[in-house]
């Protein structure tokens, strides 16, 4: 019985009510938690009024330090600006404003810039290098810009500026410039509030009245220069969304030969086709023929769809291009993500019976990734099915797991120590029955981003691939000869030495 027929529609709804409700309640937990923490902090230290926090204009120190502590704090900048201005006078107040907003942006830059060269880093420049090339070429203006763009919170963008792995001098530079204009309207903000008091009535008043400010400023904008700040940001989404799909493209006009097995590579989450482009053509340079499907998710390119229904697309894809060329051999190669999506459908809807004897699995988290808890604490939880079901402890895992692994068939897992997602012995399938069948190999030098890059990988892909198999690979020479080499120096150059420091 598959694992879909095991469960009836009727807990499958439950189970979608429970993750919904347990998501909702956990949001709205840390939300209040950490406004109320924000709202005790600022009360402890202004007392009964804010105009009282620094007492006199001689207490520029400890404006700095409450500058420093602001973004631990989880509070808008446009409080404390409205603070400075009111203590200060308006110029004094909002140069200081300025530069401890500026000076402050470190508290969060340099953690989201390590996080950044780890997790961050590698999925941009393999997915949209040449958006982060524009970006990176104007460091100085996309800092301003971050800083003036409404909804937007000042926090979250130099978290961001350091995950892009910007040039801090400047992000300094351009963090002063683009918060002066919001210390003038702090400082009028300031004025109109003579009969408040309440630090928490000036934490509300404050996000409001900035706010109208933005927008006012963007119509402004718009007036004299015929286009608007906003209009700026969705054009260089669409741009990014562009090359998104431009990298997505498959190449229909190859034709395959249906005496030959076919390969089938799987992306990993939150991915696209672009990530397999190195593995893809080092494969058809040794003769291999390769199939790779656009699996659909956010923006209908980045992998994020759930793990069950990529299974179900798949057999659809693959009994459609058995019925059409008549392999005699499927082989799947799934990356991370695209593992899980192979197994299930090997082993929980009877894949391995449509001429399958081989998977090779990269970096898969069989035992679950603890990354996922990350989006699990945000609104990303109630549209992405995979975190939930990828989470270590899942029912998910659980279900993949009790199977039996035919015995015409082989397993290789391919892992590291060095991986983030499944580290170690976390990236081995571990069957009911049927274990012996599972070759684990380690890659202990690669990281998780690795696995499609690296030499050693592919070649213990590709003998994996030829271990027990006729195949004939009459077309190398033929490949080798139109340009496609196997080191594929370009692609590597491309994919893993992009200049990030300009």
């Amino acid at each position: 019985m598959t694992f879909r027929r095991k469960q009836s529609q009727k807990q499958r709804r439950l189970r979608t009510y429970r993750r919904y409700t347990t998501a909702v309640g956990f949001e709205l937990a840390v939300l209040a938690v950490l406004l109320l923490m924000s709202y005790l902090i600022w009360n402890a230290i202004c007392g009964s009024s804010w105009r009282t926090c620094l007492g006199d204009a001689s207490q520029v120190p400890k404006f700095f330090f409450y500058s420093f502590i602001r973004p631990l704090t989880f509070t808008p900048f446009f409080y404390l600006a409205t603070i400075s201005t009111h203590t200060f006078g308006l110029l004094l107040g909002s140069l200081l404003a300025s530069l401890g907003a500026a000076l402050s942006t470190a508290v969060l830059f340099y953690p989201a810039r390590y996080v950044g060269e780890r997790l961050v880093g590698p999925w941009v420049n393999r997915n949209l290098p040449e958006t982060y090339h524009r970006m990176a070429g104007n460091e100085l203006g996309v800092t301003i810009l971050g800083r003036l763009v409404p909804f937007v919170p000042f926090d979250l963008v130099s978290a961001v500026l350091g995950v892009l792995d910007f040039d801090f001098r400047k992000v300094l530079l351009g963090s002063f410039i683009g918060t002066l204009p919001l210390c003038f309207s702090a400082y009028a903000f300031g004025h109109l509030q003579t009969t408040v008091d309440s630090p928490l009535l000036l934490f509300i008043g404050s996000a409001l009245f900035l706010l109208a400010c933005l927008l006012a400023a963007s119509f402004v904008w718009s007036f004299f220069f015929g286009y608007s700040v906003w209009a700026r940001v969705q054009n260089f989404c669409r741009e990014a969304v562009y090359e998104l799909h431009v990298n997505n493209r498959i190449d229909r006009s190859y034709q395959y030969d249906g005496s030959r097995p076919i390969v089938v590579l799987l992306y990993g989450f939150f991915s696209s086709r672009r990530a397999l482009i190195l593995m893809e053509k080092r494969l058809s340079a040794k003769g291999h023929q390769v199939m790779t499907f656009n699996l659909g998710g956010m923006l209908g390119i980045l992998f994020t769809r759930g793990i069950v229904d990529t299974a179900d697309f798949l057999a659809n894809k693959i009994k459609r291009q058995i019925e059409r060329y008549d392999f005699p051999e499927v082989q799947y190669i799934g990356y991370s993500k695209g593992g899980l999506v192979a197994a299930h459908y090997l082993f929980h809807m009877h894949g391995f019976e449509k001429r399958c004897k081989k998977l090779i699995t990269l970096g898969t988290p069989f035992s679950g990734a603890y990354q996922t808890y990350l989006a699990l604490v945000t609104p990303l939880a109630f549209f992405w099915r995979d975190v939930w079901q990828m989470r270590p402890g899942s029912v998910f895992l659980e279900e993949i797991a009790d199977v039996s692994v035919p015995k015409d068939m082989k397993i290789h897992c391919l892992f590291s120590e060095k991986d983030r997602f499944s580290r170690g012995r976390n990236g081995i399938f571990r069957p009911r029955a049927g274990s012996k069948r599972v070759t684990a190999k380690a890659m202990h030098q690669c990281d998780h981003f690795a696995f499609l890059t690296d030499s050693k990988v592919f070649e213990y892909v590709h003998n994996a691939l030829l271990e027990d198999n006729k195949l004939n690979l009459t077309n190398q020479t033929e490949a080798t000869q139109t340009g496609v080499k196997d080191t594929q120096p370009m692609e590597v150059s491309m994919l893993n030495s992009v200049d990030r420091r300009k």
